[in-house]
């Protein structure tokens, strides 16, 4: 899993997403901050509707750390439609924080 390091510090005193988050490892990176600034908040972006693709694209450019669930989290392609994530949107919350997606194939029949 990649990482980062925030700060000028030499010990590490938190990092984002934390110990016993869930990530999809291909799709995070851990934040190490190494002083007291936590990182900066970023706005949830509404990611429902969108191709798993884009979605995945648009959060990790913000800044956030992906969980995938159901069949998109083993088998992504690109007919995955997102019609559930786990933060509201609009909603402000820490850089590096977990976001989960959960996808359906568009042309799913019932």
């Amino acid at each position: 899993i990649a990482y980062t390091v925030a700060g000028n510090g030499n010990t590490v005193l938190s990092q984002t997403p934390g110990a016993s988050d869930t990530v999809t490892t291909a799709l995070s990176k851990i934040i190490l901050y190494t002083d007291n600034t936590e990182g900066q908040s970023v706005t949830v972006p509404n990611l429902v509707g969108l191709s798993l693709t884009e979605a995945i694209k648009i959060a990790l450019s913000q800044g956030f750390n992906i969980r995938l669930l159901g069949n998109s989290a083993s088998y992504p392609n690109a007919n995955d439609i997102v019609y559930e994530q786990s933060l509201p949107p609009n909603m402000l919350t820490k850089r590096g924080g977990v976001i989960t997606l959960r996808a359906i194939e568009s042309n799913f029949e019932d």
